[in-house]
């Protein structure tokens, strides 16, 4: 995630300075197609070139580009929420984000998590990570089959 972040602030910038601040004119149009051909090469050519082979790495290199791709999108077609535009810190902070942020519209900031809605998550986490510590435990004794005749036909 702090790849990422490292990788969109600069795009974020950029794109806030040329696309959303003169979003009529027809430079900004190549500006955004620029951008959105720069990021989606970029995997491309870092993969390789940086011999990138941890597979959480390569995936996080590849959703990036992505991700750039469809906010850049929105800054050209005028579709990012009105409150991220007003200022380059909540623009950042918007295009560098995987999850979709709350912003206030009378202080137009970032609305905090409170310490209840993060319980509320971290219970929810541990909730699914016990089921799926279960189901993980029924399904290997079957080699990860759907079905015991098939591990069976393999054996």
């Amino acid at each position: 995630m702090f790849i990422q972040m490292l990788i969109s602030v600069p795009i974020a910038i950029t794109s806030h300075t040329f696309i959303v601040k003169h979003r009529s004119s027809s430079s900004s149009s190549l500006v955004g197609l620029c951008i959105i051909l720069l990021v989606l090469v970029f995997p491309m050519v870092a993969i390789p070139l940086l011999n990138v082979t941890n597979r959480s790495l390569r995936m996080n290199l590849c959703f990036t580009p992505l991700l750039l791709s469809l906010r850049c999108l929105e800054a050209m077609f005028g579709t990012s929420p009105a409150v991220v535009e007003t200022s380059l810190q909540n623009y950042c902070l918007y295009y560098s984000s995987i999850i979709e942020l709350e912003f206030s519209s009378k202080n137009n900031k970032a609305v905090k998590s409170t310490t209840k809605d993060v319980l509320e998550l971290l219970n929810d986490f541990l909730v699914q990570m016990i089921k799926l510590g279960m189901l993980y435990s029924i399904v290997e004794r079957f080699s990860m089959l759907p079905s015991a005749r098939m591990s069976l036909c393999l054996a």
